[in-house]
């Protein structure tokens, strides 16, 4: 499990994290907040689309992950994997595969 152990914003939508195996990486926020948004600026992840909002993170050194005032989190070891591109293990692959299948046979009910 990871967990991090320092952030910096270096870019608009862009957060540079140390994680506790010593790894520094950096990601860009500003794509995924569109999609997970979709186009609600009221949503939580909408709600980021303000540069301002987006600016307010805060490392949470108790669980070691980033969080904003307005609720918003994320999982550190999600984290870890979207700014190294290391991929996740196989488990959490055939998870994200199962739920894909999962929301396309919802869809179509």
């Amino acid at each position: 499990m990871y967990t991090i152990k320092q952030i910096r914003i270096t870019r608009p939508y862009t957060i540079e994290f140390q994680f506790n195996d010593g790894t520094i990486a950096e990601l860009d926020f500003e794509e995924r907040l569109h999609q997970k948004s979709q186009g609600n600026r009221q949503s939580l992840a909408g709600q980021l689309l303000d540069l301002e909002t987006f600016n307010s993170v805060q490392l949470d050194q108790e669980w070691g992950t980033i969080y904003w005032p307005n609720g918003y989190d994320l999982c550190p070891d999600c984290l870890y994997h979207w700014s190294t591109g290391i991929p996740f293990p196989d488990y959490v692959q055939e998870y994200e595969r199962k739920q894909k299948i999962e929301e396309r046979e919802l869809v179509s009910v």
